[in-house]
């Protein structure tokens, strides 16, 4: 229990001092890449105002049959910039194991899982 109380506590802390936009998680991420192709196919209907943001502000990178929600280029010297990830897991993790403390089962499990996500 008190390895329980201590993540959410990290938690809060890592989301009290972070700024208040929240990056994307995977899941997020995937469904704007499905939302921008289905954009850039939609030629023949009237666009929304949100498919017009979304290829006006985002792009998506293809390597090796994987996908990456990238922010579109304005100039061409730009740097690729991909979207931020949600990586608070990774983070708790290596606080708590800083703190010399171990997961519970089930709590490691659930971690595990997000990780592989």
């Amino acid at each position: 229990m008190e390895e329980r109380n201590a993540f959410y506590e990290k938690l809060d802390e890592y989301y009290k001092f972070k700024s208040t936009k929240k990056p994307f998680t995977k899941c997020a991420q995937l469904q704007m890449i499905s939302k921008i192709e289905m954009a850039i196919i939609k030629t023949q209907w009237k666009k929304h105002r949100r498919q017009y943001y979304l290829l006006s502000t985002y792009d998506v990178l293809s390597i090796a049959e994987e996908k990456f929600l990238i922010h579109k280029q304005n100039a061409a010297d730009e740097k690729i910039r991909e979207t931020k990830k949600e990586l608070t897991i990774l983070k708790l993790i290596s606080a708590l194991n800083s703190e010399n403390r171990k997961l519970t089962g089930d709590l490691q499990m659930i971690m595990t899982m997000l990780i592989v996500m």
